[in-house]
């Protein structure tokens, strides 16, 4: 919803191209290739968090901890 929301607001529509990776076609590319490189190529990270991760790597790291991570090791705002 807030998604939408941004696309379709006047003025934030402007300034604020959301990503959301669940839109993301199939493609060859591996699920974390696709949302980390997003993470890189934005100026603004907001993540939307919840109680529960729902998968967690042989590292016992989830995806969004992996985004996370990301995004504050490139300082991202």
């Amino acid at each position: 919803m807030l998604c939408h929301y941004t696309r379709t607001d006047v003025l934030l529509g402007k300034f604020f191209k959301p990503f959301i990776c669940e839109e993301v076609p199939a493609n060859e590319y591996p699920t974390n290739h696709v949302y980390l490189k997003e993470v890189e190529l934005c100026d603004i990270y907001l993540g939307l968090y919840g109680n529960l991760y729902r998968y967690e790597d042989k590292e016992g790291i989830s995806p969004t901890e992996r985004e996370y991570d990301l995004a504050a090791s490139l300082h991202k705002s």
